[in-house]
Formats: C-alpha cells, structure tokens, sequence
C-alpha cells in the first residue's frame, strides 16, 4: 500500500490475493480530545473500480489530528481484509525541498558485484539531526540458504548491467531475503561528522531475477544475478566514522551507482516477525553533505493533483527547462536537459508502464524534436526521470480523464527577458534552446500593435542574448507589451511584460 504521506496525498491499495474485492471503504477519524486515543468516526468514503483515493491538504494540516481505516468487502458483502488505523500527517505531502521543509526519509542502496547495502535516514530540517538505521545487506552470489524474511521488489532494468537479459524484458521483478535481528541502528545529535557505525551484519542471501511476470530468467539454464556496476569489495566497518561510507569521495556516493527503486515494496512476513513498514515511495539520495546541517542532494516528490494541467499543457517544457522545485541541488533555475536519458510513466495502481521514452527518441542526434505523443488512461501514475547528474527524480500525479500529450517546438525553447519592468526603449531577451527550433518573435503594445518582428533559428544547447529595440525612430510604448514566439510547427509561446 502506498502511503498518502509518501505520495503527495493520495492513498494506493494493491491487493493481488484478493481477486474479488466488490468495493473497499475508508473510514476518517478525527481526534476531539487531548487524549491521543480518542478519535471520531467523521466520514465513509466507498470506492469501486478505483485502487486510490487523494487527501487534500487540510488533512496534513495539524500531525496526528486524523486517521483512517481500510475495510475490503467481497461480492458478497463479506469483509474479508482490514487494514488501519494509521495517521494522516506523519509527513506534509504537499511540500518539498524548495518548496518549503518536512521530516524527510531517505533510501540510500549501493550494490556492488558482490555485495549491496541499503541505509534508511530521516533528516530532521528543524534542528539538522539525523536518525540512521541499517535496514539490510545482501551478497549476491552466496548459495547458502538463509533463514530470512522475504519480499519483493521491482526494478527497473536500465539501472543494472544485467550479464545476460533477453531484449524483450524492460522491468524485472527482483526477489530477495532479509534477515531479521542484527542490525545497528544508531543515532546522533548534530551530524555526520563524529558519527560512529557499529556494526554491519552480512546475512549472505540469494538475489534472483525473473520477468514482470514472476518467470525466472534463466538462459542455459543458469539464473541471471545482477547488479549495476563494480563499487569495490566488500568490508564489514567496524567503530568507522560515517563520511568514509557516506560521503562523495567513496565509491557508493555517486548517484549513478545506486540502486533505484521504481515501484512499492511489499512484504511477505511469516508468522509473528515484523520487517517494519515496507518502504512505498521512497526517496532517493545522491550524496550526503558532511560537517552542516545540510540534507545533501536529496530527490523528493514536488508535483501534486493541482498542478496536473500543467504537466498536460507543458510536460516537456517542465522536463527540458528550469524547475522551482530542483532549485536546492544547485544555482536556481538549475538546467537539467543534458543529464536527462529516460523518462517513465508507471501507473501506480495497476504496476503498469503506460510509456517509457529514451533521450533519443525525444531529440535525434541533430538536434531535431521526434518526440512521439503520450496516451494516458484515466488513473494514478508516477513520472520517472532518470538523469545522469540527479539519479531518479519521481513525480505523483493523476490522471482525470484520457489524456494525450504531445509535444511542439515552444516547449523546448526557455526565453527570459530583463531588466523587469523595462525602463528604456530596448530589452535583452535572452533564449535558450533545448532542440532545434524556429520561429517568429513579436512585440505588440497593449492594443495590439506590432512593434518589433524578428526570425530566429537556435540549435541544440544554444544560449542567445539578443536586444530588441525597434528600427529607426520607434519607440517601445510605456503599458503593458505582448512577446509572441510563433514557431515553425504552428506552436505558440507567449510572454507579458511591462514598461
């Protein structure tokens, strides 16, 4: 189940072992007293043919003021699952790096050829402490057999160097065991840099990889074992301060080589034993920072429902220009076209991928724009971009109605005009182009009169700063002014100034 605190507010349910699930229901607590076990019905929400449902901001508002339960009803009006009552407002949904602070949960894997580690941290903004726990370590080519829990995890195939995969298989589905007890969990007061580890268990167990549809990989009859790509040999640290595993000089800190998650996790958990919460939508990190009170490059969620129109209207312009919400991994309107080099629609309530594109089925190798257009089925998706700089940056959105998403010239070119508000009779209009584009640029006063008309042609990664100033005698008007790009494909990009 995906939590609504990890997913910008909305709640997923999968339950494939219940096949003929008619309707589930979700009942909403919400507290009315001081003691923190009184709650109050308030409200039955009843779905059918729907696995999600959004929560909007006022249930976030206040930590621990709401709760919900989850009842699952047969056809024959039988309950025959339960799940619940879990808290409302562990995190803000709705808010990111950038775009303002909450208790963050990071995921940091590194895998090597025979070893791989998985590190949860909480980072808490408000007072830059860190809580630490070493959730599992693997070994992936030891065939002792292991008393562990399993679980299951998909993963995309892109993010490993597979020794031998059939073409045919995009996404894998990968089983591995964690064992249970034997492992550090330790804390700190200020950060990093006198943080000790004291101990890594190394439980050795098998990680086998079979198709989306559970069926082994299995060419001349050997399982296929995989990993992403050589990080060094394997060591158990001992009373080893935190920054030589963590920090950017080691070899499990560039964001390339870690392991990224691109669905749910589920648990299989027999008898009493208890694997914790199985991580949903985790967060992944490129690096830490060590000796501040800064969280490192993390990856967060920053898109919700309401800003899903302007995915529809823009999407490649949000991919191929600056973002607001990236702007705390770097200088502001940060540019992260060149590093971008696969894009992914999944959909979150069925584990399906509706659409995956590469960076050269976007841009041909000249510079040209062939991107293809985008179908989406009403329902709940995840948008991945994996990026060479970044690693996995996810976005949440739903998707209301059947939608298309196509792409046009206007949303690979970035214009800027300064200084705002003009106070000469010129502007700099500065153009940043992330394909090959052309198009037409207009100036038109406030009743629509055309002041100024230019053609332009820009290239691939092109930056051009060009003053406009009207020929001869003209003069830029004071008031409201109109800049129009009318692009060679039929496409419009417009801008509203002011002198």
């Amino acid at each position: 189940m995906l939590e609504p605190a990890q997913s910008q507010g909305y709640l997923v349910i999968n339950y494939p072992q219940f096949e003929n699930i008619a309707r589930w229901e979700m009942e909403i607590y919400k507290k009315t007293g001081l003691d923190s076990l009184d709650y109050k019905l308030g409200e039955v929400i009843t779905l059918r043919n729907s696995t999600y449902h959004y929560f909007d901001s006022t249930y976030f508002q206040v930590p621990g003021k709401y709760q919900y339960k989850i009842n699952l009803y047969n056809t024959n009006n039988q309950l025959i699952a339960w799940q619940g009552n879990t808290n409302l407002s562990m995190d803000d949904p709705l808010k990111c790096d950038g775009c303002g602070t909450f208790n963050k949960l990071c995921v940091h894997k590194c895998v090597g050829s025979d070893y791989a580690y998985e590190l949860q941290r909480w980072f808490h903004p408000n007072n830059g402490s860190s809580t630490f726990k070493l959730m599992s370590t693997f070994n992936y080519f030891d065939n002792q057999s292991q008393t562990a829990i399993p679980y299951y995890e998909y993963m995309g195939q892109t993010q490993f160097s597979i020794y031998t995969h059939p073409n045919n298989t995009s996404y894998m589905h990968l089983y591995r065991a964690v064992t249970v007890g034997d492992i550090a969990n330790f804390q700190q007061d200020g950060y990093l840099a006198n943080n000790k580890i004291i101990k890594f268990s190394n439980p050795y167990p098998n990680v086998i990889y079979t198709d989306k549809d559970g069926n082994a990989i299995t060419p001349n009859g050997q399982t296929v074992y995989g990993v992403q790509k050589y990080l060094g040999k394997w060591n158990t640290y001992v009373g080893v301060e935190t920054p030589i595993l963590l920090h950017n000089n080691t070899t499990c800190a560039n964001n390339v080589q870690w392991a990224s998650d691109v669905f749910n996790d589920y648990a299989d958990v027999p008898g009493n034993q208890n694997l914790g919460m199985p991580q949903a939508d985790e967060l992944i990190c490129s690096g830490l920072s060590v000796g501040g009170a800064s969280a490192g490059n993390d990856i967060v969620p920053c898109i919700n429902k309401t800003v899903f129109d302007t995915i529809v209207s823009g999407f490649y312009t949000i991919i191929f220009s600056s973002n607001p919400c990236l702007n705390f991994i770097g200088d502001s309107g940060k540019k992260i076209i060149d590093v971008i080099h696969e894009v992914q629609f999944v959909r979150l309530d069925t584990l399906n991928f509706s659409a995956t594109l590469t960076n050269n089925q976007i841009i041909s190798p000249s510079g040209e724009i062939i991107a293809p257009d985008i179908s989406l089925n009403k329902g709940l998706y995840r948008l991945n971009l994996f990026t060479d700089e970044l690693g996995l940056i996810t976005w949440v959105f739903e998707v209301e109605k059947n939608t298309v998403i196509s792409s046009n010239q206007a949303d690979f070119l970035t214009p800027t005009i300064y200084p705002v508000p003009i106070t000469e009779n010129q502007f700099q209009l500065k153009m940043e182009a992330a394909a090959k584009v052309k198009f037409i640029y207009k100036l038109y006063d406030s009743y629509m009169n055309e002041i100024y008309s230019k053609n332009f042609v820009l290239q691939k990664g092109e930056e051009r700063t060009h003053t406009i100033k009207p020929q001869g005698n003209g003069s830029i008007p004071q008031g409201f002014l109109y800049n129009k790009f009318i692009f060679e494909d039929g496409s419009l990009k417009t801008m509203t100034i002011i002198k």
